[in-house]
């Protein structure tokens, strides 16, 4: 009679079966796609957190080449106003020299403010120390704009 009993309520036990399953499948189905949810969260998360900090890296790595560009380029605008300044310096001593040889070649000297003439008095040695001292000065200048030179052929590669 159990048998026949079951046979009757065939279709009821088939529904509660379908119904069963159906409802253990719906809530395991819910159960992963909100696990897989959570592992591609996380994995987004993950790969935000690693792009930030290649960005951070770069913008750090970019701030201070930028920097060292700044320091370079300050060091060759001085060695560029040195360099200018030296030359500026040669040209005067120059002009003083050939001022002086052509004063001496003239035999006038100029008179200064506590000279009466070019006789002697004290402030006129006419022994040409005043040229060999120019000499000197413009042999300077020439090894000061030697030296900015290289310097400045030594950093411009680093730009």
């Amino acid at each position: 009679m159990d048998a026949i009993a079951l046979l009757r309520f065939w279709r009821e036990i088939l529904i509660v079966g379908l119904a069963a399953t159906a409802t253990y499948f719906h809530v395991n189905r819910d159960h992963a796609i909100a696990d897989c949810k959570a592992r591609w969260d996380a994995r987004d998360k993950a790969e935000w957190e690693a792009a930030y900090q290649v960005q951070q890296a770069h913008q750090q790595a970019l701030e201070a080449a930028e920097k060292r560009n700044h320091d370079i380029e300050a060091k060759l605008n001085d060695t560029a106003q040195e360099r200018d300044a030296i030359a500026r310096d040669r040209d005067t001593a120059r002009r003083l020299l050939g001022a002086a040889i052509a004063a001496a070649g003239s035999g006038q000297v100029p008179k200064a403010a506590d000279q009466s003439a070019a006789d002697g008095t004290p402030g006129a040695r006419g022994d040409g120390s005043l040229a060999q001292d120019v000499g000197l000065a413009i042999g300077e200048c020439r090894r000061n704009a030697e030296r900015l030179g290289a310097l400045q052929a030594e950093l411009a590669p680093q730009l």
